[in-house]
């Protein structure tokens, strides 16, 4: 198992989030972020908070990826034999 520098959940979080949610005091927290790598390759990055319990992160990501499938469906899309 690879051994990780210690992350607090506070490292994790954008002046962004604390925008828009001034009180709130981090407890969990991870970040995704796809980027262009030097070589111009998309690079999918992913940084937890360590002390966070696995199962607290799993479920942090099933309830996120409930909510953008939910967002997605919403959305709706065109097939190419639909008329619009």
């Amino acid at each position: 198992m690879t051994e990780y520098e210690p992350v607090n959940a506070s490292d994790l979080w954008p002046d962004a989030v604390f925008e828009r949610w001034p009180d709130t005091i981090p407890v969990h927290g991870i970040t995704i972020l796809d980027a262009l790598r030097p070589d111009g390759h998309h690079g999918l990055h992913v940084i937890h908070n360590t002390g966070a319990p696995i199962w607290v992160l799993v479920g942090m990501l099933k309830c996120i990826l409930a909510d953008l499938e939910a967002r997605w469906v919403g959305e709706g899309y065109i097939e190419d034999d639909d008329e619009i």
